[in-house]
């Protein structure tokens, strides 16, 4: 072992034993405990602590590899013979199992450390909204319960507009400036005075629609809905930054082109069960990296659970955790699939049952908002989103200027959409040319995409996904390649009715 700053005149092409004639060779092996996930250096020696050589018959058959003790002169001593006693480097006791002999892990095989890494939308605070009912506002303005609000005030009600009548109903100086000035308030009753205080700010409204969707949706179904309207545009005071593609055609100056985008837009949505695409030219995202997997991330066996660690000030007192995060300004496309499509899709596959085909837009809506994660219904609906945002990203390179590794995803899976965006601020320009010139071509041919694999038939009978096809690097995906299936789309396995 090299001590200290030795390694600054270390040759290694001659060895460090004066008798010997050979030269130094590094080898590319850690050792892996599959029991608790440590991670350690390849270490080999004699008991006696004697000088020993590594002796490899085939430098790729690990099994073939011994060592020899020079001094005893013992051979066939195994190299990976030492068992994992399931401690930290602070001693502390990872798991109470036997212990377990570690397992080679070839750093050639890419994953030894491989990063968790969350992404989300940097959302603008909103001070008059009480955190813990925001999600409850949202859900209640995507729905349209704040339409007897919009009839009397004469125009649409938005997160802004709500967050102002909050704002003027808190402030006690407005308060008791009205209760002494104002007419409407003169005479009356503390009480009345303030249930008439409500009415004048809509509160009453506000509160009465946000009680009834707390009794009616979960808050775990309401994770990332945030997200998902931030990307929609409910936080920011304008729309300059979010173009629908239906607005955009609207925009065009040509008459003749007007007309044929119309069509085509309206036949391509059709055919690929897409309610609408987005292009959002200023999208503020976290990327947030919150620990580490050990060893290598068998995600496409089913069944394997990673090895995950935090990132901790101290990694042997395991006290408090860090993330590192970096915030940056990109662009993207937001994908909504059909929402009515959706639902019949799930109930024609019998994986929602005991629930009616809707019949108009907000019904879809509400049957999505209700699926609860960890459910078959849940894992269908994100394998269908998913599976469409892998396939247009790994088509990206072609219409966009990017390829895959310079993009990533946002899956909204109870909102059935999905955000496809430029992981780097410097490549901006390429989802606003693709939305504007090439949109539909990107769409062209993944029907054809979809439905062949270099490793059909296996890859369609087994899950329908892999390296081949739909696997993306695990910086790229969000969900390390897992819900991935073309037989979404194909109906051919797994789904008796193909979504297209």
């Amino acid at each position: 072992m090299i001590k200290g700053t030795n390694w600054i005149t270390f040759n290694p092409k001659e060895c460090k034993i004066n008798s010997c004639d050979g030269e130094y060779e590094q080898v590319s092996i850690l050792m892996f405990c599959k029991q608790c996930g440590n991670v350690v250096p390849f270490y080999y020696y004699c008991e006696k602590n004697h000088l020993i050589r590594l002796e490899r018959k085939e430098k790729d058959a690990l099994t073939s590899w011994k060592v020899k003790c020079i001094t005893c002169n013992k051979e066939g001593i195994d190299p990976f013979r030492f068992p994992c006693k399931h401690k930290d480097r602070g001693g502390n006791v990872i798991c109470n199992k036997e212990p377990t002999k570690f397992k080679p892990l070839t750093i050639k095989e890419g994953g030894i450390y491989t990063p968790v890494v969350t992404t989300c939308i940097d959302i603008p605070p909103t001070e008059s909204v009480e955190l813990e009912d925001l999600e409850y506002l949202l859900l209640g303005l995507h729905l349209g319960k704040f339409e007897k609000i919009s009839k009397k005030i004469g125009s649409n009600v938005n997160l802004s507009r709500v967050e102002s009548f909050l704002r003027t109903y808190k402030d006690q100086n407005i308060k008791n400036m009205m209760f002494t000035t104002d007419p409407m308030f003169s005479g009356l009753p503390p009480e009345e005075k303030e249930t008439e205080w409500k009415k004048k700010w809509f509160i009453d409204i506000i509160e009465r629609e946000i009680k009834n969707l707390k009794n009616i949706y979960n808050e775990g179904n309401l994770e990332g809905l945030n997200d998902y309207f931030a990307i929609k545009g409910a936080f920011s005071d304008g729309e300059t930054d979010i173009m629908p593609y239906d607005r955009y055609i609207e925009s065009i100056n040509d008459a003749t082109r007007k007309k044929m985008l119309k069509a085509s837009y309206g036949s391509f949505k059709q055919k690929f069960g897409i309610e609408n695409v987005t292009y959002i030219s200023k999208i503020n995202l976290i990327s947030s990296c919150v620990g580490l997997i050990y060893g290598i991330n068998k995600f496409y066996e089913p069944g394997f659970v990673s090895h995950f660690n935090p990132i901790w000030v101290d990694d042997r007192k395991k006290e408090k955790m860090i993330s590192y995060s970096y915030p940056f300004e990109t662009e993207g496309i937001l994908i909504e699939f059909d929402r009515m499509k959706v639902c019949n899709w799930l109930i024609d596959n019998g994986i929602l049952v005991g629930v009616k085909k809707p019949t108009i837009e907000s019904e879809a809506t509400g049957i999505l908002l209700k699926i609860d994660s960890n459910t078959a219904e849940y894992t269908a609906l994100k394998t269908l989103i998913h599976t469409l945002s892998h396939t247009l990203i790994n088509r990206s390179s072609l219409y966009t200027g990017l390829d895959s590794d310079s993009c990533s995803e946002l899956l909204f899976v109870n909102n059935a959409a999905i955000l496809i965006y430029a992981t780097s601020n410097i490549n901006i320009g390429g989802f606003a040319f693709v939305f504007e010139h090439s949109l539909m071509d990107w769409f062209r041919e993944i029907k054809l995409e979809i439905s062949e694999c270099t490793f059909d038939p296996t890859c369609i009978f087994e899950k329908g996904a892999c390296f081949s096809c739909l696997y993306l690097p695990e910086y790229v995906c969000s969900e390390f390649n897992k819900d991935l299936d073309r037989d979404v789309f194909m109906g051919s396995r797994r789904y008796s009715t193909p979504y297209w």
